[in-house]
């Protein structure tokens, strides 16, 4: 459960990762734990409340996101019964409104979150106006040290997972111990990293092969990119809308091909929902572990969107790579309709579209 939990934040970072979706998940949770709210609020502001009745006034503590006054509107504004409060979330914007905060929320306690610390000029202006400012750096600190009960722990180390994702939180001691575990190890780790990359070549190479044998060519020059293998097929009418992107990487560790086919190009990624609601009808909700024809979350609003996910099991050795791979392939995807249909439904999808705009004018 606990796992789940952690994985499932760990997802959300790779999505929800602005500044307002920090602020709307730091709100869910305490809106959801207690324990949080309280450690949310004495976080920023311990030494400005009376201490007696705290755990009432926290409580009964109404937080507002985005809480608009005049030409202000923080990212917390915090009402209780022993005064208002408010809170700026930042990662990297500088733009800390630290005056026309002060000017519109005259009389309420204010802080600031952030990534980063404060060069000297921006922390005597915040100092001004008396802001209390952390970094989200220290609250993932505190907060590791801070104890749950059970029910509520999974959601406290999910969150911390997702803030260290996208906080750019680090463990300073973590890493000095690295430095020198590798520098103990320096010639042990180089000689690894120069394997490591002949592997890797390797089946970058016998999988491009593959690929080529059934239309799809590699466009990047280097061979060198872990896991950034994207392969066209430009015999295809939608070379330009679809493409493979390639896991060569973790090949190395299992006995998979690990595949994705998408649409790709903004003017092609808008239309990923329709398809991929069209496809699932098709073949239903398949499950990542088949072998083929896997439809997983699309990218809305970036310049890809997944339509199949691949995870297909083949045993090999150096010599019958190419081979089993290839075998591997075909069976699973390429000799069936999965790329066919997709094109025929985009198609449609795009004609009803145009259709539909004549039809306007």
């Amino acid at each position: 459960m606990e796992s789940n939990t952690i994985n499932f934040f760990e997802n959300l970072s790779q999505r929800l990762n602005s500044e307002n979706n920090l602020s709307d998940i730091t709100l869910a949770l305490t809106q959801t734990s207690f324990k949080f709210k309280k450690f949310f609020f004495e976080f920023f502001f311990a030494d400005n409340i009376e201490t007696e009745n705290i755990d009432k006034v926290i409580k009964d503590a109404q937080i507002y996101r985005e809480y608009t006054k005049g030409d202000s509107r923080p990212d917390f504004y915090i009402r209780t019964s022993n005064g208002n409060f408010l809170i700026e979330i930042k990662k990297y914007d500088k733009d800390y409104h630290f005056k026309k905060y002060n000017n519109n929320f005259q009389g309420s306690e204010k802080a600031l979150l952030s990534i980063d610390k404060l060069n000297k000029a921006d922390c005597k202006v915040g100092e001004t106006y008396k802001f209390t400012m952390k970094t989200w750096n220290e609250l993932y600190t505190e907060l590791k040290k801070e104890e749950f009960i059970d029910t509520e722990q999974p959601l406290i180390k999910g969150y911390l997972k997702y803030i260290k994702n996208i906080c750019n939180i680090i463990n300073h001691e973590e890493m000095d111990n690295l430095l020198q575990k590798f520098r103990k190890k320096k010639e042990e780790i180089q000689k690894i990293f120069v394997e490591d990359q002949k592997l890797l070549n390797f089946l970058a190479k016998e999988t491009e092969r593959v690929m080529n044998i059934n239309s799809f060519i590699k466009k990047e020059n280097s061979i060198s990119v872990l896991n950034e293998k994207h392969y066209y097929n430009e015999k295809n009418e939608c070379s330009k809308k679809f493409r493979f992107w390639v896991d060569i990487n973790s090949m190395k560790f299992n006995p998979f091909f690990r595949a994705v086919y998408e649409l790709y190009g903004r003017n092609n990624v808008k239309y990923g929902e329709k398809l991929k609601e069209v496809l699932t009808k098709k073949y239903g909700e398949l499950k990542k572990e088949e072998n083929g024809g896997v439809m997983i979350g699309g990218g809305s609003g970036s310049d890809y969107f997944h339509i199949y996910y691949l995870e297909i099991p083949f045993e090999f050795s150096s010599e019958n790579f190419s081979k089993k791979l290839n075998q591997a392939i075909k069976d699973n995807f390429f000799d069936k309709d999965y790329i066919k249909i997709a094109i025929i439904e985009l198609n449609g999808i795009i004609k009803k579209e145009e259709d539909e705009e004549k039809n306007k004018k």
